[in-house]
């Protein structure tokens, strides 16, 4: 039953419930109005026939009383007193029979049927033959004479005598028969009472108990799958998103089942998700930190390069000092100047070497500094699809209603850490950046000291070829050294500036390795929250 309940609409099961009812009802009240129609006709019936029974009582006392107006006139016509048609007596006598024939014209008018229809019609053929007999009295009593008197006497002892007693019996009779009558019908209007209160009690009880099996049968269609929603619905509260309500009508509760199926599915799909990019996150920011810690000691190689460099460059400029005082003395002594143009030569190639390997050193930071910018945007990729997976999530849980609050905070949360995460990767972007335009200017300060290094050896190998010649270009060589001192003293201030841009970076990238280790630890952070949840 409860089956076959569940296919109809919730709305049509209560509209259903209601038509029942209300037929129950209109039942029971057409069978109060049957019973009390037929308790009203068979009053009416038992009144009918109390009327008729009181006429008939009038009738046997009408016959009573006429028989004595009757015997007072032949008593006074015997003893010589006029009984006249204006006698009293004939009047007493003229005034009972017309009351009597009213009385007869009232049982005429009852619909007689049967053995009560023939009573009633002899009662009109005795009615008859008496008043015709009586109306033959009256004449011989009007008359007077002694003889007709005589003859009413005689008359009055047989002839209306025997009128009178058949009208008497007759009148009995349908008395009779009418008492039997009335007797019967309301033995009948008791026992259609009584059956009409039974039958109105079983109408009624059968109401009652129908109507209780109908609300058990509605409230059991909609109690059931109401409650297996709100246990998949408490069971998702604490966490476990697979629990089903496993309500499959076709009514309104089972298309809530329904949803709240695709609800949770939907929310699975959604935190699988997240999960997915918060290990992707993980992964990255553990790759990130390697980089970072590469990119670390490749600075660290670079500024003590640098370092080295910046000595060559300080000995390369003592060199050409010394190339210029000995340029003072190069008329005193040529040979020395031709030796001290041999060793700046050589430290010129030593120079010329080293900027070649900083050079090489500067460049492969420029192509850390690019890893990292790389690195960078896949993090930044991430932290949009996870701020994206928060966005889906929230909405997953605004339509779960109540039961999604919980989803909401932690999208909330998820999508609080992917925008921290990318703060912290347009930070990292940012300094990666900004070594990128430090190496740059590195680079170029390096070739600039190459072409310096180069031009030194160029004046170096000039000084050697033509040494035979150094009286008369004396003068020309001391402002090619004094230029070479201040190249020299640009070149250390460069190294100098490289220096101080690889420190920077170094400590760019001690900063970038702590925001990286943030964003591992909300990494795990969000990855302990969905451990909370049974997808």
């Amino acid at each position: 039953m409860i089956t076959l309940v569940s296919r109809l609409k919730v709305g049509a099961r209560i509209t259903v419930a209601l038509a029942v009812l209300g037929a129950l009802m209109l039942a029971l009240a057409a069978t109060g109005i049957a019973s009390s129609r037929s308790q009203q006709t068979a009053q009416q019936m038992v009144s009918g026939m109390q009327h008729a029974r009181a006429d008939i009582q009038d009738m046997r006392y009408h016959d009573a009383e006429i028989n004595g107006w009757q015997a007072y006139m032949s008593a006074a016509a015997n003893a010589g007193e006029d009984q006249g048609l204006t006698s009293d007596n004939a009047v007493g006598t003229l005034a009972a029979i017309d009351t009597a024939d009213q009385t007869m014209t009232q049982l005429a008018s009852m619909p007689w049927e049967g053995d009560e229809a023939a009573a009633f019609q002899s009662l009109q053929a005795a009615w008859q033959v008496f008043t015709d007999d009586n109306d033959a009295y009256l004449a011989l009593l009007d008359d007077g004479s002694p003889t007709a008197v005589a003859q009413a006497y005689d008359m009055l002892y047989n002839e209306l005598w025997t009128s009178w007693e058949n009208l008497l019996n007759a009148t009995e009779a349908l008395d009779a028969l009418v008492a039997d009558h009335v007797t019967a019908t309301e033995a009948t209007a008791t026992a259609t009472a009584h059956t009409a209160t039974l039958v109105q009690l079983v109408v009624a009880a059968a109401a009652l108990v129908l109507a209780v099996l109908i609300g058990i049968v509605l409230v059991q269609s909609i109690v059931r799958p109401v409650r297996r929603c709100v246990t998949a619905l408490e069971t998702m509260a604490g966490g476990d998103l697979t629990a089903d309500a496993a309500v499959d009508t076709r009514d309104e509760l089972g298309q809530m089942s329904r949803a709240l199926a695709t609800a949770q599915a939907s929310l699975r799909a959604t935190l699988s998700g997240v999960d997915r990019s918060a290990t992707s996150l993980a992964q990255a920011a553990e790759d990130l930190t390697a980089a970072s810690a590469e990119v670390a000691r490749e600075s660290s190689e670079a500024s003590s390069q640098a370092g080295r460099v910046a000595e060559a460059s300080e000995h390369v400029s003592l060199n050409v000092q010394t190339v210029a005082s000995g340029a003072e003395q190069m008329d005193a002594s040529i040979r020395e100047i031709s030796q001290n143009a041999n060793e700046a030569a050589q430290v010129a190639a030593q120079a010329t070497d080293v900027a070649a390997a900083t050079n090489a050193s500067v460049s492969r930071l420029g192509e850390s500094s690019r890893e990292i910018g790389n690195v960078v945007k896949l993090i930044t990729q991430i932290a949009e699809q996870t701020n994206l997976l928060a966005l889906n999530a929230t909405i997953e849980a605004a339509r779960a209603g109540e039961a999604g609050k919980g989803f909401a905070v932690v999208a909330g949360e998820v999508k609080e850490l992917a925008q921290e995460t990318a703060k912290a990767t347009e930070d990292i972007s940012l300094r990666v950046e900004a070594i990128q335009a430090d190496t740059t200017v590195a680079v170029e300060a390096i070739d600039r000291i190459t072409e310096i290094i180069a031009q030194i050896n160029d004046y170096q190998m000039t000084i050697a070829s033509a040494v035979e010649e150094q009286t008369a270009t004396t003068n020309e060589m001391s402002r090619g050294v004094a230029d070479a001192a201040d190249s020299s003293g640009e070149v250390s201030s460069n190294i100098n500036r490289v220096a101080t841009g690889v420190a920077n970076s170094v400590e760019v990238v001690n900063r970038m390795t702590g925001s990286v280790e943030s964003v591992r630890t909300m990494a795990e952070e969000l990855r302990s929250e969905l451990d909370k949840f049974v997808v």
